[in-house]
This record gives structure tokens, sequence and C-alpha cells, in this order.
């Protein structure tokens, strides 16, 4: 068995899927948001701003993209507004490669400057609502993601009666500053992936730059404060090009990767071998279900690379690593 996820003569570009703007409940405008990833060295943002899709086309150049997208709201209730232990989808939705995209006179729903209202529903009803969405925006050729699923109180069972989303957010940086950490879904998204739910992981910021997120009046913080999500959770997209086609197609076909911090270099599966390289991380886990797959150590020294021969009995692997500071990055699944 070979398979190899990424393309050796592509390049990697750094970008952040989940991101707010002063066009919504940000405190950076989409320009200074800009210069500052920049600085940092992204090559592309999603700006889904809440309930409004906007283009940001006059952002793009040689070296940056700005990826139309929009955070839609689910609500599970017609009385209480927000989350708090409240149930909630949040989903990002991407528009997709300009071939992709389908003209519907009937569901002009990523056209620029329009204004998306939340929906309002019963629990009964709240799955139906969120299936439906997703199916709408995969009918016109874009993908959705489903956001900070802890912070957002669902369960595995909820996220297994959907369909054809494009990934979960298995990390926001938001969530992890402001919530005790629950920014992490990988217990979930492990879970979907053993029950046959083919969905990608993605880490995000979900920066909003406001001193405390749930306090008003807003305060906004440098990027550099201890409590600024930003630059904490991105993903690193292989493709070919940084054009917006190129980005796309590789995001949907799970040609990237998501991190907190390691790079990783390369991933394969060769003569039923896994190989894997990365930067210096102190652990190197072969996740695999259901035949259980392997840790890699060598105590307080770094290690840049594992291997492991498949047994057969997996139905999934995917590599997940962590540096000395703890900060992890991890691939997609691979389904065998």
């Amino acid at each position: 068995m070979n398979i190899y996820p990424f393309k050796n003569n592509a390049k990697w570009y750094r970008g952040n899927l989940h991101c707010h703007s002063t066009n919504s409940d940000g405190t950076y405008s989409p320009e200074e948001l800009k210069e500052l990833y920049k600085a940092m060295g992204y090559s592309f943002i999603a700006y889904s701003d809440h309930d409004i899709f906007l283009e940001n086309n006059e952002l793009n150049d040689e070296s940056f993209l700005a990826l139309p997208s929009a955070e839609l709201k689910v609500y599970g209730s017609k009385v209480i507004e927000g989350c708090g232990d409240w149930k909630t989808f949040h989903l990002c939705a991407v528009r997709g490669p300009e071939k992709n995209n389908k003209d519907n006179s009937k569901l002009n729903i990523l056209e620029n400057n329009r204004v998306i209202e939340p929906v309002y529903t019963d629990s009964e009803n709240q799955i139906n609502e969120v299936q439906k969405i997703i199916d709408d925006y995969n009918g016109m050729g874009n993908f959705v993601t489903v956001n900070h699923p802890i912070w957002s109180r669902l369960e595995t069972e909820e996220l297994k009666q959907l369909d054809n989303y494009f990934a979960l957010e298995i990390f926001n940086s938001q969530c992890a500053v402001d919530y005790d950490d629950n920014g992490a879904g990988v217990l979930l998204w492990d879970s979907l992936l053993r029950q046959g739910k083919k969905v990608f992981g993605v880490a995000a910021d979900d920066n909003h730059n406001r001193k405390y997120l749930d306090q008003e009046p807003w305060e906004k913080i440098d990027f550099n404060h201890p409590r600024s999500p930003s630059g904490k959770g991105w993903v690193m997209v292989n493709a070919e090009n940084l054009d917006k086609d190129s980005i796309l197609n590789s995001l949907m076909n799970g040609q990237f990767y998501s991190s907190t911090g390691p790079e990783i270099h390369d991933f394969y599966i060769e003569n039923n071998t896994v190989n894997f390289k990365c930067s210096p991380v102190r652990k190197i886990y072969v996740v695999a279900y259901e035949q259980r797959g392997c840790g890699f150590t060598e105590g307080d020294k770094d290690i840049t690379a594992a291997s492991y021969k498949l047994t057969g009995r997996e139905k999934y692997i995917r590599i997940e690593c962590v540096d000395k500071n703890g900060n992890k990055a991890w691939t997609n699944p691979v389904f065998l």
C-alpha cells in the first residue's frame, strides 16, 4: 500500500480559516489583520465575520489572499440568544474554487455584502436546520466547517448525524484563551473518524482581539498580549501556487495539516509503512483505530521522525506530535 497525502513539488502556505474583523465583533480592521498576519508569516485568511459575507478582494496581492467566508449560527432556542451553557452551532462557510461555484438565483448564498440572519429553531429541529445549511452551501461548490464543538456544547451523537461537512475545528485559540482550553475537539474528532465519518481537522484562531471576549465595553488588545488568540492555531496548506483555486482545492482535498507550533515536513505510507518527519518534538503519536497505533519519544531529547508498520487492521491513521512547550500539530486522517 502506497499513499502520499502531500505533493513533493508543492509549496507550504500558512493560513487562518476563522477570523473576525471590525465588520462584525473583532477589534482590528481587515487591513490591519492582513498586515499583522503577514508579519507572522501567513499567506491567507478566511475573513469569517459573523452573519455577513464579504469578499475583501481589495486585500489580495501577490503574497496574500483573502478567502471569501462567513460564520453562520443556528440556535436551539428562540428565547436564549448566545452560548454559555447553551447548545448552538457556529459554522464557517468558505466559497469554494471558482470552477466549482454554481450560479443559482434562488440560492445566492455567498453574494458579496449579503447579511445572513441567524437561524432560531428548537432542539428537535436544530440538526435538520444545520444539515440544510451544509447541503445548501455544498450544493454551490463551497465548504463548511463546524466550529469550536466543545464551546458550542455539541455531542458526538449530534455531529454523527450530520453529513458532508468539510472539517471539525480541533483547536480554537480564542476558546483556549477564554474558556479553560476547551478549544480542543480531538476526542470528538476521533470518535467521528472511528464511526466512518471522513472529516478533516482544522486549527484556527477565531480571533476577536478583545481582552475579555464576553465583557463590554470591548477592550482592543495587542497581538502580543498574553490573552491574544492571534497566531496560535493555523493550517499549513500544501499547494502548487498562492492563488485561490490552488489553496481551496488543496484544502478541500485534505492536503494540509493543522498546528499550534510544530512543522510537519512529510507524511506518507509506502510499502505498508507509515513514515513521518517533522521539526524537533518530544513526542510523536501514530493514532489508529480499532488497532492501536504507537507512541514515540526519547524523553527529554527531541525527535524528528517516526515509522510504523501497518498491521492491516487499522481503519485509519493520523499523526499527532507535541513539542517541548506542549504545542501540537495534527495530520489529517488517511482511511485504509
